[in-house]
């Protein structure tokens, strides 16, 4: 590569560096902020694991929160507790919430599968001999905050 070719490539990497930087604020104003509040947490014994799902990953909803758009885990606290998630895209999706009791960073299960620990979905569906499917649970976000309610289930 010659000195004058050199110099070229220079340009163009700083006039793309450039242009990407001008697009970030366009791309972030399309993002916005989910506050997850969980209700019904009956202690605040392990964590709370809140695993974001989008279209794209609902072929892995609900059972399988490692393959999720997000995972989150906090500390867990008795009552109501707000879990806030930053710089959502506007789109559709939806929210599982397990309160792994014992922080072993999973679903425990009994020896009929029923689940030990508690959980949640967003849009609060009734759980009975399956679960929820995407649609079900699915909520579509905008460019503003939003706030969404789960309230946990204990078998």
């Amino acid at each position: 590569m010659t000195f004058e070719q050199g110099m070229n490539m220079k340009r163009k990497i700083r006039a793309l560096a450039a242009c990407a930087f001008l697009a970030l604020p366009a791309v972030s104003s399309l993002a916005a902020d989910l506050d997850v509040v969980v209700e019904n947490i009956r202690n605040a014994n392990g964590n709370l694991i809140i695993a974001l799902y989008s279209p794209d990953t609902q072929q892995a909803f609900p059972a399988h929160p490692d393959k999720a758009l997000r995972k989150i885990q906090v500390p867990a606290k008795e009552g109501k507790q707000t879990v806030h998630v930053e710089n959502v895209s506007e789109g559709n999706f939806a929210v599982t919430i397990v309160h792994d009791e014992n922080g072993n960073g999973t679903m425990d299960h009994n020896f009929l599968g029923m689940p030990r620990e508690g959980f949640g979905f967003s849009n609060n569906p009734k759980v009975r001999f399956s679960l929820p499917s995407f649609e079900a649970a699915s909520f579509h976000m905008t460019s503003g905050a939003k706030e969404i309610s789960i309230s946990l289930t204990y078998w």
